[in-house]
């Protein structure tokens, strides 16, 4: 985007669009020495939440699991390094959220779940 300066809205439009064609970046708690992931995002634009997929085991997963959410951090650059984003929110646990998991699988997810939607 070079050097013109956007407006917010312009530039949740850019961020939403890029996404789009690109959707991995890193997350992470917003909590002092703890180390963000790569994670592929999966959007809704429509209500602004951005959700993530990963095993109940991880620390991610039980970090954020702890009270009714997290702050968290999500880290983005697009492909073509015209789009840079730092996203902070509530990272929570929606465990086997059937209408989530239905919503977002995709053969990318099914590779890192062999074991399938369960």
């Amino acid at each position: 985007m070079g050097d013109k300066t956007l407006t917010a809205a312009e530039a949740e439009k850019a961020f939403w669009d890029s996404l789009k064609k690109s959707n991995t970046g890193m997350l992470g708690l917003d909590q002092p020495g703890y180390h963000s992931q790569p994670m592929t995002a999966f959007r809704d634009e429509e209500t602004g939440v951005i959700w993530f997929f990963t095993r109940d085991d991880t620390d991610l997963a039980r970090d954020a699991a702890v009270g009714s959410g997290q702050s968290a951090m999500f880290t983005y650059g697009s492909k073509d390094q015209n789009v840079w984003a730092c996203v902070h929110g509530e990272l929570s646990v929606h465990g086997a959220d059937r209408n989530i998991i239905d919503r977002y699988w995709n053969p990318v997810l099914a590779a890192w779940y062999p074991e399938g939607k369960d």
